[in-house]
């Protein structure tokens, strides 16, 4: 399968690019390379998402206690009434 210019105009302006046309090469080289791909018979073969053997390893959800109001509310310059002020991060 070979890409065409129009092609690649056609794919730039979808993307909002400017096209490349220097591209076209490189872009027939990776399409040839997936067809040699597809190539390959698989047909038998079990798929394949790890190479390695790991089942989900997860860990209980356990409550456990947080911080303490007075803790959070002790390192913040500004705090009254349960409210904190941080500086300002947008204009």
């Amino acid at each position: 399968m070979k890409i065409t210019e129009d092609e690649i105009r056609r794919i730039a302006s979808l993307a909002n690019l400017e096209p490349d046309l220097k591209l076209a090469g490189d872009l027939n080289a990776i399409l040839d390379y997936m067809d040699l791909l597809g190539e390959v018979e698989t047909a038998g073969v079990e798929p394949s998402y790890s190479p390695l053997k790991v089942t989900g390893q997860t860990r209980p959800d356990e409550p456990r206690a947080g911080l303490e109001a007075k803790a959070v509310t002790g390192i913040f310059t500004f705090a009254q009434d349960g409210g904190l002020s941080v500086p300002r991060v947008l204009e």
